[in-house]
Order: structure tokens, then sequence, then C-alpha cells
């Protein structure tokens, strides 16, 4: 019997990096440098616009910490292969609800899988343009802790 061809439709990587966590604190750097530029002999706008950025900077520093701390442990169990992988149908989905809490489930192969569609992470999360979960959809999964490292969908 031939084994079953699957195409990986979402695997760990520099594209799924939480890229949205580094670039939002783009805005409040852009307007403490125009608070600071634009001041004109005006100590408080220069010292308004120096707190927004050193703050905005220091954010920036942990956040970015955290995050390339959790993509390297995450991006390091795919690489090494440390993870586990699960075959079988796509049960019990549930989806986003429309109002609430963008949290999803599913289970395949009795393994159950919970996150949060809207959620900066580099794990799979269901988010446009990877948005295929349904139920009765025949998958492997390579995962570990709760993270989908890389999905794949029989063809």
């Amino acid at each position: 019997m031939a084994q079953p061809v699957y195409h990986t439709v979402f695997a760990i990587g520099l594209h799924s990096f939480p890229w949205g966590s580094i670039w939002f604190f783009a805005l409040p750097i852009a307007i403490g440098l125009a608070l600071v530029g634009f001041a004109r002999g005006k100590q408080i706008r220069k010292a308004v616009g120096a707190a927004v950025i050193v703050f905005s900077l220091f954010s920036l520093l942990l956040i970015s910490m955290s995050s390339v701390s959790q993509f390297m442990t995450e991006r390091h169990a795919y690489a090494s292969g440390q993870f586990s992988v699960v075959e079988g149908k796509i049960e019990n989905f549930r989806p986003m609800p429309a109002l609430g809490r963008a949290d999803e489930s599913f289970s395949a192969g009795g393994v159950s899988f919970s996150y949060n569609v809207l959620a900066d992470t580099s794990c799979f999360h269901n988010a446009h343009p990877h948005g295929i979960i349904r139920s009765g959809l025949d998958v492997r999964i390579f995962y570990t802790d709760g993270c989908i490292l890389q999905l794949d969908v029989r063809q």
C-alpha cells in the first residue's frame, strides 16, 4: 500500500516569527522622534519625546528578548527533531466564536490542540493565510508543548 502524500501548509520559520510585536513599537518611536525633532526650543516637548523614545525602546528590548528566545526554543526543537508527530482526521473542531475570545481547539489522532487565533506567536494558530482547519481534514501535525511546529494536509 502506498504511503499517504501530505502537503505542508505551515512550518515554523522566519515567516512565522511574530513580527507584529516588534513593529508595534515603531509608531511611538516615530512620535517621540517627531516631538524631539519639531520641538523648536520647547524643552517640555523634547523631554516628552525623549521619554517616549526611551520607554518604547526599553519595551521593544524586553518584548524582543522574549519573542526571540521563545522562537529560538521552538525552532531548535523543530530543527533537531525534538517533537512529537500525530496523524489523523481533525475532530471536535471548535472555531473562534464571532464575539469573545479568539480561541480555537480541535483534536487529531487522540491529541488535543488549543490556541488563540490572534496570538502573536511563531506557532501555527490558524490565522490568515493559514486558516485551513476544519472538521474531517486529514492532517499530520508536528508539535511540542502545545506548539504546532508543522502542519501537513493529506492530498
